[in-house]
């Protein structure tokens, strides 16, 4: 954005002008309608070249983009048992834990990080977990391009999710999901309860096809934006979820997630490439 800064006797004779005045509304509606669009789905910048990333190479997944904080979790179920957790110290230094070795389900490989969900019919899971509280007040966003491999479209896929760290908190707050040929957006009605609000927008899933997820706290409106884009097919489903007042007592504990998360498990190496990740996140 360039921004002109005129000598102060033009500033009131510019700003009635017309066409300046008609340039000013429209921006206004334009950045009223559409909150979470300020960035072009086409063209989605990198930070920097990740193209020669191998674990191989004693590269990390907090390597991979600097949005990750070393503090910040990766987590593996391998048994339906719980997730266990690694952050950056300890997946260099003692990567097994429960009879499995971490780096063979996340890693990085190229321009791509790698989640790739363990196989097995009970629940599963290799996911990033950010280490971050988020109050619902303030502005938050998260960013994800990526595509999905050796997925069956059938078994639930948890894609990402806005989750709460208090022990009342059941289950995601807000999840995008793929299932049985659709993806859906969804919004978990109370922490203690397993009702949902799911929003009539759905797209199909199509697989090896570049996603690209945001979900966003407007500042102050304790609203959830979430929006799913296919970048190869321009297909979208999109909603805002109003605050839910059961979660009130609970704000403060929110944190993001992203990766292959199998609830019911079914699925045999599955797994959520990775190919942008950023946060707008306020740490509390």
């Amino acid at each position: 954005m360039t921004i002109l800064i005129y000598k102060k006797r033009n500033i009131i004779n510019l700003l009635f002008k017309p066409t300046v005045l008609i340039v000013l509304l429209l921006t206004a509606i334009s950045c009223e309608e559409e909150a979470i669009s300020d960035t072009d789905i086409t063209n989605i910048a990198e930070d920097n070249d990740l193209n020669n990333l191998s674990k191989a190479s004693s590269d990390t997944p907090w390597d991979f983009d600097s949005s990750y904080s070393s503090n910040d979790d990766f987590q593996v179920d391998n048994d339906g048992g719980g997730a266990h957790n690694w952050n950056e110290r300890e997946y260099k230094d003692d990567p097994n834990d429960n009879g499995f070795d971490i780096t063979d389900y996340i890693y990085v490989d190229g321009s791509r990080l790698i989640l790739q969900c363990p196989n097995g019919n009970e629940r599963r899971r290799a996911e990033y977990r950010d280490q971050t509280n988020i109050d619902m007040d303030r502005r938050n966003r998260l960013d994800l391009t990526f595509d999905v491999r050796g997925y069956d479209n059938r078994h639930e896929l948890i894609l990402a999710q806005l989750h709460n760290d208090h022990g009342d908190a059941r289950r995601p707050y807000a999840t995008v999901v793929a299932e049985n040929g659709r993806i859906r957006l969804q919004r978990t009605n109370a922490p203690t309860g397993s009702s949902t609000t799911t929003a009539a927008e759905t797209i199909p899933f199509r697989q090896n096809d570049r996603y690209r997820i945001r979900m966003e706290t407007p500042n102050g409106s304790r609203n959830l934006d979430v929006r799913i884009d296919n970048l190869d097919t321009g297909e979208r489903a999109r909603n805002t979820f109003s605050f839910d007042s059961d979660w009130s007592r609970l704000d403060g504990n929110f944190y993001w997630k992203h990766g292959a998360y199998m609830p019911d498990g079914g699925s045999n190496n599955t797994r959520q490439r990775v190919e942008t990740i950023s946060f707008a996140t306020n740490r509390t």
